[in-house]
């Protein structure tokens, strides 16, 4: 009996886990991902949002008000990604990466 890959990566809970890389850009997350994917390293991707809820909701509700878009102004949302690996494949997932 053979198991999903992707559903053994849903098992991967993020207290388990050891962090690989802290990233606001998500090109190098894009990049990160592929390496990872490329020599079979399950991951897992949280994003967490610098101005939570309500400061999100301020920004986006002045935004739609002025009708202006945020890149039109050059405003960045400040998202922050987290990647994280099991212990085992830290060393290896960290090597690969730089």
């Amino acid at each position: 009996m053979s198991v999903n890959k992707d559903f053994l990566q849903v098992l991967m809970f993020i207290p388990f886990l050891k962090l690989l890389v802290a990233e606001n850009d998500s090109g190098e997350i894009a990049r990160i991902e592929k390496i990872l994917k490329e020599n079979d390293i399950m991951y897992r991707v949280k994003s967490i949002s610098s101005r939570g809820t309500i400061g999100r909701f301020h920004d986006s509700s002045a935004f739609k008000n002025y009708n202006v878009s945020y890149n039109r102004v050059g405003y960045h949302l400040g998202i922050n990604f987290l990647i994280y690996v099991r212990k085992k494949d830290l060393d290896r997932a960290r090597a690969l990466i730089n």
